[in-house]
């Protein structure tokens, strides 16, 4: 029973863990002021771990706990831009 449960709520758990390191990422890029470094550590990370960029979406919704590399990549790259 446990255990469908936990296949039914990890969605949302997924969800709920994908929105609070969005947020810490963009206080990591507002605390150092430096996007354009964050965005180097993300495309080196992801180039080290062989990560995918952009998932399909319903592997994204089912089984990440982190925003996908590509996402977080274009948000800091958006801070880029705001900044300038």
């Amino acid at each position: 029973m446990l255990g469908a449960f936990g296949l039914l709520t990890m969605p949302l758990s997924n969800g709920w863990s994908r929105w609070r390191e969005a947020l810490a990422d963009r206080y990591a890029v507002q605390v150092t002021g430096n996007p354009l470094a964050y965005v180097s550590a993300l495309v080196r990370l992801a180039d080290q771990n062989l990560g995918e960029l952009e998932p399909p979406r319903w592997v994204e919704l089912l089984l990440y706990t982190h925003p996908p590399l590509g996402k977080r990549i274009a948000a800091a790259r958006a801070a880029i831009s705001n900044a300038t």
